[in-house]
């Protein structure tokens, strides 16, 4: 890809990012990391990756990892719940990338986040 390509496609991307609803207004399903065992699975409506309108993530210590899209509300609902389910024994995932190429999926060891100690 050369550089106005790629430039054309962060474009693109960019616009979509700052004209979506708030997160509050797009969540589908949100699994906090504290109630997982150290896994948030947040399952929320994206503008950004036609035809999927919707997106899986699991979060952890080290971020934010898309790890499923789909085209209905109804496909995420069952995806957030294979997720929270499967999460219980997830040590790898593969990340999603995404733009077009722009950003290429990789594999990433999950960092549970440590439950909060009792003070």
């Amino acid at each position: 890809m050369d550089e106005l390509e790629a430039l054309r496609k962060l474009t693109k991307a960019m616009h979509a990012v700052l004209t979506i609803p708030p997160f509050e207004e797009r969540t589908v399903s949100q699994t906090m990391p504290e109630k997982n065992d150290g896994l948030g699975i947040s399952t929320v409506q994206i503008f950004d990756m036609p035809p999927q309108e919707y997106e899986t993530a699991i979060l952890d210590a080290g971020g934010v990892h898309p790890v499923e899209r789909y085209r209905t509300s109804e496909e995420a609902r069952a995806g957030h719940a294979r997720w929270v389910e499967a999460s219980k024994s997830l040590v790898t995932v593969i990340e999603l990338g995404g733009w077009d190429g722009l950003v290429s999926d990789r594999e990433v060891n999950l960092q549970r986040v440590p439950s909060p100690q009792a003070g």
